[in-house]
């Protein structure tokens, strides 16, 4: 290979253990009072909070009873915090027993790496 030039890449890819909660909730069913004194998303992991990754932005839907789906906050939407709005929290406070607080997605980031999109799915259903 006289004058040519070999480039090689190599990508590594790794799964970390970690987890993204809703404050202190670490279960599927809360009050509002709860998601209202919880509200904001943290990461965790293997057990301990990772005080370099940030959640930068998340999706957040609720869906009802009645399995309508109101958007409380989209990717499109500022601002992009890890934590809900004023007006975001009011419409939570207006959720019903059996509604759902579903956010798909979140945004991360930390000093050593780029803006990354992770699917949570976390789903929190509410309780009496």
């Amino acid at each position: 290979m006289k004058g040519k030039f070999l480039m090689l890449i190599l990508l590594a890819s790794f799964t970390a253990n970690c987890q993204v909660y809703l404050g202190n909730i670490r279960d599927s069913v809360a009050t509002v009072h709860e998601i209202v004194g919880n509200n904001q998303l943290l990461i965790f992991y293997g057990g301990a909070r990772d005080t370099c990754s940030k959640v930068l932005g998340f999706e957040a839907y609720i869906i009802t009873t009645l399995k309508d789906t109101i958007t409380l906050r989209s990717s499109i939407r500022t601002p992009q915090t890890n934590c809900f709005t004023a007006a975001e929290i009011k419409r939570i406070k207006m959720m019903r027993p059996g509604d759902i607080l579903y956010i798909p997605v979140c945004w991360q980031s930390c000093s050593s790496c780029v803006l990354r999109r992770r699917n949570i799915n976390l789903k929190v259903r509410i309780k009496l």
